[in-house]
């Protein structure tokens, strides 16, 4: 039976009842405001409206006995969806009256809860479950996580190397012993006697290329099937490989195949340029004095983007910003040096270079490159491949009095 059947059919059997159920309300509210009580005329209406209930509940009977059925053919045997007559002899209008044994006292409503009709509601399955109705709209694409600016490579030249090993002479010693000629000879002539000799002592400096690399295993199935997966694991990888650079390039120990790092070579810098007064910025601006007196220009500077903030946030007592300017489109500088502000260096450190090509270089044997092969261990009989990313490379620094590193003192 059609559901709006069945509502058609209940409310059929309901309009008597409900019409003189009215009636009988109106009655004994008019009879009591005049006699303190019903008449004997209303009391047989009453009984009279016991009978239709039962009436009604017969016909009611049949309809509760229709959606049963109903309920099996849709929703399965085991449907437990309560019908209009269970709703109707269940409601408490009519067993209050039942109750009164004839006596009908006060008018009593009785309501049918929508789900009699309703049935089970057609709604969107909610969001975090599967829903047999509603596609969900899945971009391809597949989220990148926040990669850190990598710098410290752009601030060295580079050269490419054929070789495994880089190799330079550089001057160890040097003793001037210059002065004019006959100085210091007695009588003092200026002919016809030795000049002052001079020493000086050379080093071969040998700086091996490393290698630098990182792989993971996958499935030709699913590179196969998934299309984003194999760009998105290149360029995971190149990242990955590209922030290890970063990391040997300033951090490096020169130990168990690491680069020899910018801040291993560096000069310590000279602490007995501080004043007991220096803020950071003094520090840095004592750093560039130090790179001076070792006949060095700065070329950058490199601090954590801890310690730039704060430089930049340093205010006056009027609250007027020291250093920085808000509204500036300038990138970061300081005493006309720029700024290079990495979570690369550890917060309370500092570095500062002349990064002119005389100073330190890198030497790429080979550029960073993704490789894909099955051949490891028993990839092949696996359908499974390695894909590597490398790259080989040397950092060779010339003159370690072109780099100062130090940490602020306070």
């Amino acid at each position: 039976m059609e559901l709006n059947e069945v509502k058609a059919q209940f409310d059929a059997a309901m309009a008597p009842l409900r019409e003189t159920l009215t009636g009988l309300k109106n009655d004994l509210t008019e009879e009591r405001k005049l006699h303190g009580k019903e008449s004997e005329s209303t009391k047989a209406r009453i009984d009279e409206v016991i009978v239709k209930m039962t009436e009604a509940g017969a016909r009611l009977q049949g309809l509760e006995d229709k959606a049963a059925r109903a309920d099996a053919a849709i929703f399965g045997s085991g449907a437990t969806v309560k019908t209009a007559g269970q709703a109707f002899v269940e409601s408490e209008g009519f067993k209050a009256i039942l109750n009164q044994g004839g006596s009908f006292r006060g008018a009593y409503g009785m309501k049918i809860a929508p789900e009699v009709w309703r049935k089970t509601a057609i709604v969107n399955a909610t969001p975090d479950a599967a829903q047999p109705l509603v596609m969900p709209d899945r971009s391809p694409a597949i989220v990148l996580p926040n990669q850190r600016r990598l710098t410290i490579r752009d601030i060295l030249s580079r050269v490419p190397t054929g070789s495994n090993v880089v190799q330079f002479t550089r001057e160890a010693t040097f003793t001037s012993a210059a002065a004019p000629q006959g100085a210091g000879s007695s009588p003092l002539v200026r002919e016809n006697v030795a000049k002052a000799e001079s020493a000086m002592t050379f080093e071969l400096v040998t700086v091996p290329v490393e290698t630098l690399a990182h792989w993971i295993p996958a499935s030709k199935q699913v590179l196969a099937d998934a299309a984003q997966l194999q760009g998105h694991i290149n360029t995971r990888l190149i990242y990955g490989l590209k922030l290890e650079e970063e990391d040997q390039l300033l951090n490096g120990t020169g130990a168990n195949n690491d680069l020899d790092g910018l801040l291993a070579q560096a000069t310590a810098y000279d602490t007995a340029l501080d004043v007991s007064t220096d803020t950071k910025v003094d520090t840095l601006r004592r750093a560039i004095l130090d790179l001076a007196l070792n006949d060095h220009p700065a070329g950058v500077i490199v601090v954590h983007p801890t310690d730039w903030a704060g430089i930049e946030l340093t205010k006056d007592s009027n609250g007027s910003y020291v250093w920085a300017n808000p509204n500036s489109q300038l990138g970061p500088t300081i005493w006309g040096v720029p700024v290079i502000s990495t979570a690369g260096i550890t917060v309370d450190n500092f570095l500062a270079m002349d990064n002119g090509p005389d100073v330190a270089q890198i030497f790429d044997r080979e550029d960073a490159s993704i490789t894909i092969s099955t051949e490891h261990s028993d990839f092949f009989v696996k359908n499974m491949v390695a894909i590597l990313a490398e790259e080989r490379l040397a950092l060779v620094v010339y003159k370690p009095l072109g780099i100062i590193t130090g940490t602020f003192p306070y």
